[in-house]
C-alpha cells in the first residue's frame, strides 16, 4: 500500500525534493549538490510546510538520519561528504515515511463529518480556521492515540 501510494504520487514528490535539495545557501552547504538534500533543506521543508512544531524538530532530525544511506567506505572524502550527510531521493522517500508515520492525521469519521475525503482537505481547512485550531486538533489527537492506543 505504501509502494502503491509512493508511485501515484512520484511525480509530487519527486519536484518537492528537487525544489528543496537545490534551495541554494540554506545551511551554507559548502558541497552544494541539487541531487542531494542537505539536513537543512530537509529542515526547511518541514517548517515551511508548518509541521516543525507538531512534529518537533528532533523527531524531523531523526528521521533524516536514519534514512541516509550507508555507503561503503564511510572515511572516504565522497563518502562522507555525500551520503552520510544528506539524502538522495530514495533516503527521501525513506524519510518522509518515517514522518508520515509520525504525523497526526483525522479519522474517517472527522474527514465525513467536514464532507472531505482525503486528510490533506481536512488539514487544510483547519489550518484556514487558524494555526492554533490546527495545533489544538493535533494535540489532542496525538493524546487521543497515546491513551486509546488509535485515533
Amino acid at each position: 500500500e505504501v509502494t502503491a501510494t509512493l508511485e501515484r504520487h512520484a511525480y509530487t514528490l519527486r519536484n518537492i525534493f528537487e525544489v528543496y535539495a537545490a534551495a541554494t545557501g540554506v545551511g551554507k552547504d559548502a558541497a552544494e549538490r541539487e541531487d542531494l538534500m542537505n539536513y537543512e533543506e530537509w529542515a526547511l521543508l518541514w517548517d515551511e510546510l508548518g509541521f516543525t512544531r507538531e512534529l518537533t524538530e528532533r523527531k524531523i532530525g531523526t528521521a533524516f538520519a536514519q534514512s541516509r544511506m550507508t555507503v561503503i567506505d564511510e572515511h572516504s572524502k565522497s563518502g562522507k561528504s555525500v551520503q552520510l550527510e544528506r539524502l538522495p531521493f530514495e533516503g527521501f522517500l525513506e524519510a518522509f515515511c518515517r514522518l508520515a508515520d509520525l504525523k497526526a492525521l483525522p479519522t474517517e469519521a472527522e474527514m465525513e463529518a467536514k464532507g472531505h475525503t482525503f486528510a490533506g482537505e481536512y488539514l487544510n481547512e483547519l489550518r484556514n480556521e487558524g494555526m492554533e485550531c490546527y495545533r489544538g486538533w493535533a494535540v489532542e489527537t496525538k493524546r487521543q492515540i497515546r491513551f486509546h492506543g488509535c485515533h
